[in-house]
C-alpha cells in the first residue's frame, strides 16, 4: 500500500517520466490488477522507457485479460525491435496457448530456450544448468549460491569489437577515437 501511494505521487508529479510509469505498472501486475498493469504500460511506452520489452509485459497483461487480438498486436510490435528476444518467444507461447493453438506454443516455448541466457559464442554453466532445469521441470527457488553448488568459475573473454555491428559498438569505436568503418582495428577494443 506504501509503495502504491508512492508511486501513484511520483507519476502525478512527473506523468512523462515512462520508467516512473513502468513501476507502477510492474506494481500493479504484482498486486494482480492486469488492468491497471495494461494501462500503465500503455503509458510507460508514451515515455522514455525500452519499447520492446514494455510491449512484451503489456501483452502478457492482455493475455491476462483475454484480450488476445491486442496482445498479438504488442507481439508484432515488439518482434520488429527485438526479433531473437527469448521474451518475444515466451510470450508468444503464452500466447498460443491462450488461442488453444498448442503446437505453436511448443515451437515458441523451444525457440525461448534456445535463445534464453547468454548463448554466444556459448552458454556458461549456470545458463546450461536453468536451461536444463526448464526442460525437465526441477527448477526451483533458491535462497542461497551453495543449493546450486556455489558460485561458479567463468573464463574470462574478450569480445572483439567489429565494426559496425550495432549502435553501441559504433559509439564505443567513436568515444575511443576509432572510426566505425576502418577494418583494421576490430580487435583492438574490449567490452
Amino acid at each position: 500500500e506504501e509503495a502504491r501511494q508512492w508511486i501513484d505521487r511520483a507519476t502525478a508529479q512527473r506523468p512523462e517520466d515512462g520508467d516512473l510509469w513502468l513501476i507502477s505498472a510492474e506494481l500493479a501486475n504484482s498486486q494482480g490488477r492486469p488492468g491497471d498493469a495494461e494501462r500503465d504500460y500503455g503509458r510507460a511506452l508514451a515515455g522514455n522507457s525500452p519499447k520492446g520489452q514494455v510491449l512484451l509485459k503489456r501483452a502478457m497483461a492482455r493475455v491476462t485479460l483475454g484480450k488476445l487480438e491486442e496482445a498479438q498486436q504488442d507481439l508484432s510490435e515488439a518482434v520488429r525491435t527485438s526479433p531473437r528476444s527469448a521474451g518475444v518467444f515466451y510470450v508468444r507461447g503464452v500466447l498460443r496457448v491462450a488461442q488453444k493453438r498448442y503446437e505453436d506454443a511448443q515451437t515458441a516455448f523451444d525457440q525461448a530456450l534456445a535463445q534464453a541466457g547468454a548463448t554466444l559464442p556459448l552458454r556458461d554453466v549456470v545458463d546450461w544448468r536453468i536451461v536444463a532445469d526448464v526442460v525437465n521441470g526441477t527448477g526451483e527457488t533458491i535462497d542461497d549460491p551453495s543449493e546450486v553448488g556455489g558460485w561458479p568459475v567463468l573464463a574470462v573473454g574478450r569480445r572483439p569489437l567489429a565494426d559496425l555491428d550495432g549502435a553501441d559498438a559504433v559509439a564505443r569505436e567513436k568515444l575511443i577515437g576509432f572510426s566505425p568503418c576502418a577494418p583494421s582495428h576490430g580487435h583492438a577494443a574490449a567490452d
